[in-house]
């Protein structure tokens, strides 16, 4: 669909014992579209692990969309009269 995904939060601050930490925490994206948002309380992790403070409100990432192109203003047939009678 040409989104891009934009990540707003790089790291995280977890709670709980360090024999329980992950390596990493990996994000299942196969059910987002362009304008989800990625929050931390969407987040999968392991038992007895939980986010640091307000890590759960936070948008961890984001999937934008493609810019819209640049539109001309005026359409090339209204230019055309007004040129003609410029000739005149």
């Amino acid at each position: 669909m040409g989104g891009v995904l934009n990540f707003a939060v790089r790291k995280v601050a977890l709670k709980g014992l360090v024999s329980d930490m992950p390596e990493k925490i990996t994000i299942d994206l196969t059910n987002v579209t362009i304008g989800d948002t990625i929050h931390g309380s969407d987040l999968v992790l392991p038992a007895g692990i939980t986010l640091g403070l307000h890590m759960a409100d936070l948008a961890f990432a984001t999937i934008g969309g493609k810019m819209p192109e640049e539109v001309d203003t005026k359409p090339a047939a209204a230019a055309a009269p007004a040129a003609d009678a410029a000739k005149k």
